[in-house]
């Protein structure tokens, strides 16, 4: 998917959906299946690597709320907006 990304946007194309097919599959929840793990979580691994500091420690949590804040209004769009494009069932998108 991304190199599918790279590919149109060297060709100057636009795909909206593409990109936002990629940020879900980015920040979609793991599967039932998938054993708990804090580095088997993409967005977990995202959040934790960009919260890094020099020194190795992680920035305080009154610094990123702002950026929590941001994060919780991307997923809940991504959701209403795979949800409004979805045909079939609710219960079929679970799947």
């Amino acid at each position: 998917m991304v190199q599918k990304l790279a590919g149109m946007l060297a060709k100057k194309r636009k795909d909206i959906s593409l990109i936002h097919h990629l940020f879900y599959t980015f920040s979609a929840p793991p599967d039932d299946d998938t054993p708990a793990g804090r580095w088997l979580d993409s967005l977990k691994c995202f959040i934790a690597i960009s919260n890094l500091m020099v020194d190795g420690s992680f920035k305080h949590v009154l610094l990123v709320t702002k950026d929590f804040s941001k994060w919780e209004y991307l997923l809940r769009s991504s959701v209403l907006y795979e949800i409004s494009s979805y045909d079939g069932s609710i219960r079929d998108m679970e799947r």
